[in-house]
């Protein structure tokens, strides 16, 4: 399904379309990029020059939009600080935030030129009062979805460096739960039938703590199931 969504929205980058634009929209910037309308804030920068809150270089991509339009952006990226997709307007390279509120879905590329689909999902971690919306980087989609949520961290309150993290997630249904990446974390958290994910880690001589073999692993557990 994964590889299905990716191949249909990097068909869509193919497209040639026409570009128009209101660079004299102080508060809201409204632009007609190739059809659907793409609404964005300007960004305000708390860590000017720290690479590190970014995920991507600005690169092309395709963004799905809450009214179900598909727009192909020239460049985008994702910014693990604010958990926001930037947009690099072409009228006046003026960045700016994309309004979370109008996007469901998009895809970026990443430093090795691999696409990368993110979603939107409505989150609420254990220390939340109410729940919110995040962009989760869509690791494997199916009966049982893996995700990752970008982080980047201002640890040390004293100093202006930015850690980067990563946080797993797997969704089944409507619930979503946080995982480590180990077998114990995979095996308790109610959403497998722990022999039959023994036995597929076990076959296929997988190390669950690295992130390309839990993708495996929950690969393979759905096609089996």
């Amino acid at each position: 399904m994964q590889k299905f969504l990716i191949i249909l929205f990097l068909g869509l980058i193919s497209i040639s379309s026409l570009t128009a634009s209101n660079p004299d929209e102080p508060k809201l910037l409204v632009e007609k990029t190739y059809g659907p309308h793409l609404l964005a804030t300007t960004f305000v920068n708390s860590f000017p020059g720290n690479n590190n809150q970014y995920f991507n270089n600005w690169s092309e991509g395709v963004v799905l939009l809450s009214n179900g339009e598909r727009v192909k952006i020239k460049h985008i990226r994702y910014n693990c600080l604010q958990d926001e997709l930037l947009w690099l307007r072409p009228a006046d390279y003026q960045t700016s935030t994309v309004l979370k509120t109008s996007v469901n879905e998009f895809i970026v590329f990443d430093a090795e030129n691999k696409p990368c689909y993110f979603k939107k999902e409505k989150f609420r971690d254990w220390y939340m009062l109410d729940s919110t919306f995040v962009f989760f980087h869509v690791l494997v989609e199916g009966d049982i979805s893996f995700y990752v949520h970008h982080k980047a961290l201002n640890i040390d309150k004293n100093s202006r460096e930015l850690t980067r993290k990563d946080f797993y997630y797997i969704k089944s249904g409507k619930q979503l739960k946080a995982i480590k990446l180990r077998r114990s974390s995979i095996f308790n958290c109610g959403f497998f039938d722990k022999e039959k994910m023994r036995e597929i880690i076990r076959k296929n001589h997988l190390r669950v703590r690295k992130e390309e073999d839990m993708m495996k692993a929950i690969d393979l557990y759905n096609a089996a199931s």
